[in-house]
């Protein structure tokens, strides 16, 4: 063997672990992504069938009324119902963020908090509800959420179970 191929031997080594380390942290950046888009994709579905549920609610005859259990994605604490033309001062026991947004004159009226920290949430705006109480918070169990929809004629009242 030639001095040379044994210096040459220690640069194809240094260069495997390169790539090797390459490959790690790419596959760690996207199995993170993927875990995001999850993520997403549930509270998403979560907000669909919370809409689905106040839809069907909506078309059917007035004094229709029901229980709904949905799933909810993992993480979420409570699910608050806002309306933003009534008093709302109860929604700093839950999230002064929330309270900050709704003053800001977001249209959202749903918002998903987390459970690690008040300070993280998801919103959203739902059409046709009217709210019992103001917020109306449902806390969370088992990974579901129970609420009341109730057909009042022109809106879907939303109350706890």
């Amino acid at each position: 063997m030639k001095k040379a191929q044994l210096l040459e031997q220690p640069f194809i080594y240094i260069f495997a672990i390169v790539v090797i380390g390459f490959i790690l942290i790419f596959g760690f950046m996207m199995v993170k992504k993927v875990t995001k888009l999850e993520s997403d994709v549930e509270i998403s579905t979560f907000f669909i069938q919370m809409e689905k549920q106040i839809d069907k609610y909506y078309n059917l005859d007035k004094g229709s009324r029901g229980v709904i259990e949905l799933i909810t994605p993992p993480g979420i604490a409570y699910a608050c119902f806002v309306n933003k033309d009534a008093d709302y001062s109860k929604i700093a026991k839950k999230s002064n963020e929330i309270r900050t947004l709704v003053e800001a004159g977001s249209d959202k009226n749903l918002f998903l908090i987390y459970s690690e920290d008040n300070k993280q949430y998801k919103a959203s705006a739902i059409k046709n509800i009217k709210l019992k109480d103001n917020p109306v918070c449902l806390s969370v169990a088992n990974g579901k959420v129970k609420f009341k929809l109730e057909n009042i004629g022109a809106f879907v009242q939303v109350s706890g179970a």
